[in-house]
């Protein structure tokens, strides 16, 4: 599949991004050094490859979709996130085109190791921007070096960049992480009903974040403040 750049588009293909996942919304306790670089790339005053890497949970897709957010508002030129999870269906050629763009964030590349055809036309892209002085930043769950790539050229050229190990939060980030989003929407809520959240719901951050926007739509809906019984009940559904 062939796509071609427009200057008024910011994706050569239509994948959703987070409209709410941008640089102010990242919680980063244990990661502000690397969401201060970020910061400064997205200013594309320079180009530079870039690799992020940790477990689950680390907001490694919330990074770059902030990165194309704040490229593309300061900027004006194009940018692409691209979901390799979700790119696989339409196969490596959605990959034509992208070198036009300032900036490429390409996420979960652990989704495509070990597929010669995707880490090829990986490499051939990684190659092309490296060329035209653009600006790549990639995710993995794993630093380069200890990610399943068959071909050898392509995590060599994913070393020779930044390379950034983003850290878990630990329990006492999660218990700030939850009063954060709640200040966020607008939601009072009491240390207690956060403590109950954190017995009762699974601990790990995609989930707990998602809670919290249910529990605001849910709050708002039933025009309730947020206590321990209106919490159980979501919970019991």
């Amino acid at each position: 599949m062939s796509t071609t750049v427009r200057a008024d588009a910011q994706l050569p293909f239509d994948f959703h991004r987070d409209q709410s996942a941008v640089f102010q919304t990242y919680f980063a306790a244990g990661n502000e050094e690397i969401l201060g670089a970020l910061r400064n790339l997205s200013a594309l005053e320079s180009a530079q490859a870039v690799y992020l890497w940790g477990p689950p949970g680390t907001g490694k897709s919330h990074l770059l979709q902030a990165m194309c957010h704040a490229a593309s508002t300061s900027s004006g030129r194009p940018v692409s996130y691209l979901p390799l999870r979700e790119a696989m269906r339409h196969g490596p050629g959605i990959c034509d085109g992208l070198e036009g763009c300032a900036l490429v964030c390409l996420d979960d590349l652990e989704a495509v190791a070990g597929n010669q055809g995707w880490e090829g036309t990986l490499f051939g892209l990684y190659n092309r921007l490296r060329d035209a002085s653009r600006t790549l930043v990639a995710s993995g769950a794993a630093p380069p070096r200890a990610s399943p790539f068959v071909l050898a050229d392509l995590r060599s050229r994913l070393e020779w960049g930044l390379v950034y190990q983003l850290h878990p939060l630990g329990e006492e980030d999660k218990r700030d992480l939850l009063l954060e989003r709640a200040r966020q929407r607008g939601l009072t809520l009491d240390p207690g009903v956060v403590d109950y959240i954190l017995r009762r719901h699974p601990r790990d951050v995609g989930s707990l974040c998602a809670f919290m926007e249910r529990l605001d739509r849910a709050s708002l809906s039933a025009h309730r403040q947020v206590t321990i019984p209106f919490v159980r009940s979501l919970l019991d559904e």
